[in-house]
């Protein structure tokens, strides 16, 4: 489940632009699994930035139920307008499946 996403054309994201990084459109954070069962997830506010997803949550319940191995930020490279398009329109609450590679890249 998408909760929350960074999209690398933002206007505040001056690093993208910067070292011309115009494959890296969006970094998607997801949760699954443990952490989308039950309701702790709604104790948790997310929010992205360049490469980052972050968390935090004032209910310690919420906080011990977390499960680290649960969350990952992606960052969705393509040259594909096709595919960029289906990845901008994921929105938080979304549920999703990627397919794809594992990369290591360089511009």
């Amino acid at each position: 489940m998408v909760v929350t996403y960074h999209k690398s054309d933002d206007y505040t994201d001056m690093a993208h632009a910067q070292w011309k990084d115009w494959i890296n459109i969006e970094d998607v954070c997801v949760l699954w699994g443990p952490n989308v069962l039950g309701n702790n997830y709604k104790k948790v506010e997310f929010s992205s930035m360049d490469w980052t997803c972050f968390f935090e949550t004032k209910d310690m319940d919420a906080y011990k139920a977390f499960n680290l191995y649960a969350i990952s930020n992606n960052h969705m490279l393509t040259a594909d307008d096709n595919i960029a398009k289906a990845i901008k329109s994921a929105r938080r609450g979304d549920q999703v499946h990627f397919t794809g590679y594992l990369v290591n890249y360089s511009n």
